[in-house]
């Protein structure tokens, strides 16, 4: 199956000009990236209905409510809604004060037994998974979870797409922002989550490789066109999947601007952020990102700072000692 490259956020992102963006940056959000986040996988799931005439099953989970077309065990859903939670927590606590909603009303998750049906919904062919932005609902086929429908029972095996469904998880906890942000940074961001290392519950936020990202240099679409990509251009490049260095260019371009770029605190960015919840304004929120500088001197800050990265993980450990022959 090809990976998440094909899916893309159906939500018009187009910067909205207003004098109130109703965003508001999380004062509390830590300075630092926590090592780790973890949700226990103990929480509470409730059975809202369950009724087989018409095949409508709900179940809420402390933030999301899942709406299944097909009756599953209590335990099955703590175990799949565990990378739900786990994605909220990741982004609420993380320093650049994304400040997802916590409360309610809960996030929506449609969740379907056969892929026709996903398809027949607006799901896109190939994909895993894919966030309504209009609807504020992800839609997801139950084999994507791993899970199998046999008979009248349901049973979940190991895996599951966890990469798409981190990358549009954090489009539907980051709805808000969708309609300020650029597609660069809509899809950067979901691509940056995607890719810290994820396990039963537990984000590893020190583990994420700016080597591993560098590699990705020699298929980065250059800043002029990036940053300036289109929605129809990025649809369209989903479309006839030409979209896949869209894809990797963001993700890379917002780890620069959150762990390399000036003194690699991330200021900048977090600057930006911050102006763009004041003033919906994406033009004057570029400025302060840009500080001064053109789209071709941060490229060439990207690509140095990244190679810069690379010899240091290459030459020596993250303690700076040389690797042990």
């Amino acid at each position: 199956m090809i990976r998440s490259i094909l899916f893309f956020c159906l939500f018009a992102c187009t910067p909205l000009w207003a004098n109130k963006t109703g965003i508001t940056i999380d004062p509390q959000a830590p300075k630092e990236w926590p090592r780790s986040t973890r949700v226990e996988p103990g929480f509470e799931v409730k059975v809202i209905k369950e009724d087989a005439a018409t095949n409508t099953y709900v179940y809420q989970t402390p933030h999301f409510e899942f709406h299944s077309d097909a009756k599953l065990m209590v335990s099955l859903v703590r175990d799949f809604s565990l990378i739900f939670e786990s994605t909220l927590l990741a982004v609420k606590n993380n320093p650049l004060g994304l400040n997802p909603r916590m409360g309610e009303p809960r996030y929506q998750v449609k969740l379907f037994k056969n892929r026709e049906d996903y398809l027949a919904d607006g799901g896109m062919k190939g994909s895993a998974g894919i966030y309504m932005g209009s609807r504020k609902q992800i839609l997801v086929p139950l084999e994507s979870l791993n899970v199998r429908i046999q008979g009248k029972s349901a049973t979940r095996g190991k895996g599951g797409d966890n990469d798409t469904l981190v990358h549009e998880i954090t489009h539907q906890v980051m709805h808000d922002w969708l309609r300020y942000l650029p597609m660069w940074c809509v899809e950067g961001m979901a691509e940056y989550m995607r890719a810290i290392p994820y396990r039963n519950g537990i984000f590893n936020c020190s583990r994420i490789s700016p080597k591993e990202y560098a590699q990705n240099l020699k298929s980065f679409v250059p800043l002029s066109k990036l940053m300036r990509i289109s929605n129809q251009e990025w649809s369209e490049a989903v479309a006839d999947s030409t979209g896949h260095d869209n894809y990797l260019s963001t993700g890379l371009l917002c780890y620069y601007f959150i762990h390399l770029d000036g003194k690699g605190d991330g200021a900048r960015f977090k600057a930006f952020l911050k102006k763009l919840s004041e003033t919906g304004n994406y033009d004057e929120a570029e400025k302060v990102l840009l500080d001064n500088r053109t789209l071709a001197q941060v490229e060439d800050e990207l690509k140095n700072a990244f190679k810069k990265k690379e010899r240091m993980e290459l030459g020596g450990t993250k303690s700076g000692q040389p690797r042990k022959p």
